[in-house]
């Protein structure tokens, strides 16, 4: 009960902060030379605000994105990502006050519904992409689970990897957490096996995985027309493994597949990469896959690491601050930048 009410109190704080002018005040009278970049993920149609291939941790509805874009030029200097890297690449500060606003996995709600929210306010993007999934190819690995487990009838799954895990499916918040848990065993699994038992997970459950992951994903078409509407497209490896639990070599080929696939469809260099991130569990990135990325020929790589952004930032190693559901509420998400904008870190 306390626990709630400090909670309530904390947000009607966020929101009296936010709505009597203290922060607009704030970001006046103390212009830290320094830049933020926002991750978001999923962007749902307002009508269908649960879809079957993103978790609701990395989906946020187009209404209250929108509100969130308005919210960033009104109060902040949205910039492309290359000015931040640009900046930090002669040994400067980014400009004080920019932000820069990224994607990730390359969900096609992010051409129906980020993608002409953008334009209509003119704002810059970056758009990084999973390329095994273009055009025909496989679901993202982490859709056909989610869509699987949440389709099946089934009280419970038992998956036979290293010693066997058992999943409750039977109440809607034991499905959601055994998404979670299972989407964290198969991270370290090869990429290849892990397709076979997702296959295997199917069956088990009887239900068609990709029964409703159609045109879930970006096709290069789409790709080519953000790119030519502004949008900046970003390499996000061929099949969303996590880079730091695979062999060098088989990073070198995911990072530079990726990008071969998206100048052939962009007919431009894609010089910007992000890290894939799938569930927590497992570090994500490290400085071994940060040179891998540099000797490949990239100009930046972003992270999932929540941060600011200054003039000694690793153009390859750079955080961004992910924009949960806590954060949907304009209040929230600018209490949450301006903590880091001025004290270099926060806890939402």
């Amino acid at each position: 009960m306390a626990s709630r009410a400090l909670n309530r109190l904390r947000h009607a704080s966020k929101v009296a902060a936010h709505h009597l002018g203290v922060l607009a005040v704030l970001r006046r009278m103390r212009r830290r030379e320094c830049s933020l970049i926002l991750r978001y993920h999923a962007v749902a149609p307002d009508d269908l605000p649960a879809p079957a291939y993103a978790g609701p941790d990395i989906t946020i509805p187009r209404a209250l994105f929108a509100a969130q874009m308005r919210f960033l030029r009104r109060a902040y200097a949205p910039v492309p990502l290359a000015t931040i890297v640009e900046a930090i690449g002669r040994g400067e500060a980014p400009p004080a006050g920019t932000v820069a606003i990224t994607l990730d996995d390359g969900y096609a709600d992010n051409y129906h519904q980020a993608f002409p929210v953008l334009q209509s306010l003119r704002l810059p993007a970056t758009v990084y992409v999973v390329t095994e999934t273009l055009d025909g190819g496989p679901s993202l690995w982490m859709s056909e689970l989610r869509a699987a487990m949440m389709a099946s009838h089934a009280p419970r799954l038992r998956v036979e990897i290293g010693g066997g895990y058992e999943f409750a499916l039977e109440g809607e918040a034991e499905r959601q957490q055994s998404i979670k848990d299972l989407t964290n065993v198969l991270v370290p699994v090869d990429a290849a096996l892990r397709r076979r038992i997702l296959t295997t997970i199917r069956h088990e459950l009887a239900v068609n995985g990709n029964a409703d992951l159609a045109q879930t994903m970006l096709t290069s078409a789409q790709i080519r027309e953000m790119h030519e509407g502004g949008i900046t497209i970003g390499a996000h490896t061929q099949t969303h493994s996590n880079m730091t639990l695979i062999s060098a070599e088989q990073a070198r080929i995911e990072i530079a597949g990726s990008r071969e696939r998206l100048e052939a469809i962009v007919g431009a260099p894609v010089p910007d990469f992000a890290y894939p991130n799938t569930g927590g569990r497992y570090p994500h990135c490290n400085q071994s896959v940060a040179t891998i990325i540099q000797q490949l020929g990239f100009r930046s790589a972003v992270t999932s690491r929540p941060g600011i952004i200054g003039a000694t930032s690793d153009a390859f190693l750079l955080p961004r601050i992910g924009v949960a559901p806590r954060l949907y509420r304009e209040a929230a998400l600018a209490v949450t930048l301006e903590r880091y904008r001025l004290f270099g870190e926060a806890h939402a």
